[in-house]
């Protein structure tokens, strides 16, 4: 058996980021200006589709986001040192990415949605994976946990042969979703899972 790393502190750490989280108060993108740095994101649902009248918010209580998200600094990935993440735009251009897939849907429109944007700077911007995969596990956001795809990226050249993302095929629009030739999920068979999400989430 391979040696087992365990902290004491670590539980702590993700404790104080998700507390740091849940006090932001969310706001629309049209209201907020353009911001460096990277760190974890949330989008939350203000709108009036029934398919998400389970996950709605209302300004009132705490808040569930619809999909958690990340975005880490350039290089992050190679391990390129981070010190000049502060000066990034990884966080904003994430979000904006996702404002023009709700602009690009039939059936949604930015205005429906609010987020909250949490930065890290370095050093915490090594625990942004983290603390983003807490935030899923706490809050389950339905666009993570059963709609897969609202975050996918154009697929690379001769790529299309993969199936449509649930998300496109609820939420029609995006340019290249159309091109995707694989054989998707049908927009019933998603629906039917959301409804069973939404009745886990409620317990009923």
């Amino acid at each position: 058996m391979a040696p087992v790393f365990r902290s004491s502190n670590f539980a702590g750490v993700l404790t104080e980021a998700t507390d740091f989280f849940a006090s932001i108060n969310t706001s629309h993108k049209r209201d907020v200006n353009r911001f460096t740095g990277a760190g974890v994101y949330g989008l939350y649902y203000y709108g009036n589709n029934d398919l998400y009248n389970h996950c709605k918010n209302d300004g009132l209580g705490e808040e569930y986001p619809i999909y958690v998200g990340k975005a880490v600094p350039p290089g992050s990935r190679r391990g390129v040192d981070a010190n000049d993440s502060d000066s990034c735009y990884a966080l904003w251009n994430r979000v904006n990415e996702h404002y023009r897939s709700i602009n690009s849907a039939s059936n949604l429109h930015p205005d429906e949605f609010r987020f909250k944007a949490m930065v890290m700077h370095h050093p915490e911007t090594d625990l942004i994976s983290a603390v983003e995969s807490h935030l899923i596990r706490i809050y389950c956001p339905l666009w993570n946990a059963v709609v897969d795809g609202f975050g996918n990226h154009t697929p690379g050249s001769g790529r299309f042969d993969q199936a449509k993302s649930d998300w496109d095929v609820i939420h029609p629009g995006r340019s290249f979703a159309n091109k995707c030739r694989g054989v998707h999920n049908t927009e019933e068979s998603i629906k039917q899972r959301i409804k069973q999400w939404k009745r886990v989430r409620l317990g009923s």
